[in-house]
């Protein structure tokens, strides 16, 4: 938590790599090859005592060849058109605000916070490359961290738990739990090291592909077309990654991870990224 009148600014680049799927019961598939190459701009500032606000600018650039996301094939494509034709498309992302407040700083940290996700703009969303799902999110959640007692002061340990209220689409809401772990070492006063994973479980939502087909068999088209917001998935990603403080207001780190378990879900094959912040 930055203290009043104080905070961050920060830019990091990421890149990850999708070209398997799942269904309801874990089975990979081919979903081509997918690429996601997102610029993200963030701004954190203490407003008050104990009290923050934060803000993320992603910039994307996708690219997919070799998927099924054509809205050609639908009655009524609802205004979408073919993307994944092996171009980059580049555009603004959702944006987010999120708001939080350090409510106890001992035995150890616990900050409960509110993030508000919304389209940039009107973009294409129906296809792997698309530069989201354009659909709103409202995230509640806790995050907890702290260090161990000595002699084991080095080590340290964040936790995430949220919840996300999400847009209705196809007429139907699903909203998602998150969870997050990490545990890291302190090497040095400068550098630390940490590995973590991340769960992820919606609600009130589709099993794939089964929920595609009607009681004779016959396509649903609007579940197709909206089978991305509809699916309940549940992934594990796994991640390890990288800090160094050159000063008291340069941070350089460095992440890397992949998904280790999918049900309804896209796997990631790898993901990448690097970002440095300056504190002020």
């Amino acid at each position: 938590m930055p203290a009043k009148g104080q905070g961050s600014v920060s830019i990091g680049f990421q890149q990850v790599l999708v070209d398997e799927r799942t269904d309801d019961h874990g089975n990979r598939e081919p979903v081509g090859k997918v690429d996601y190459h997102t610029l993200h701009l963030n701004l954190d500032y203490g407003f008050a005592n104990r009290w923050a606000v934060s803000i993320g600018l992603p910039f994307g650039k996708n690219r997919a060849t070799g998927t099924d996301h054509d809205p050609r094939i639908f009655s009524d494509p609802h205004g979408q058109h073919f993307i994944d034709d092996g171009r980059f498309h580049a555009g603004w992302k959702d944006w987010n605000v999120a708001l939080r407040y350090q409510w106890k700083v001992a035995p150890f940290l616990v900050t409960p916070y509110l993030k508000y996700s919304f389209p940039s703009h009107d973009y294409q969303y129906y296809g792997e490359s698309a530069l989201g799902l354009h659909q709103t999110e409202l995230q509640l959640g806790i995050n907890l961290g702290g260090r161990l007692r000595a002699p084991r002061q080095n080590f340290y340990w964040i936790a995430d738990g949220a919840y996300s209220w999400m847009q209705a689409k196809g007429g139907r809401r699903v909203n998602h739990a998150t969870f997050d772990l990490d545990v890291g070492y302190f090497f040095s006063p400068r550098f630390s090291a940490h590995a973590g994973f991340r769960c992820r479980q919606s609600y009130g939502g589709l099993e794939f592909p089964a929920a595609l087909f009607d009681a004779d068999g016959n396509l649903i088209e609007d579940v197709l077309f909206h089978h991305d917001t509809l699916r309940n998935i549940r992934y594990t990603e796994a991640r390890v990654g990288i800090g160094y403080q050159f000063n008291d207001r340069w941070l350089l780190t460095a992440d890397a991870g992949r998904t280790i378990h999918g049900e309804n879900a896209n796997l990631i094959k790898s993901a990448v990224s690097i970002g440095i912040s300056r504190s002020f």
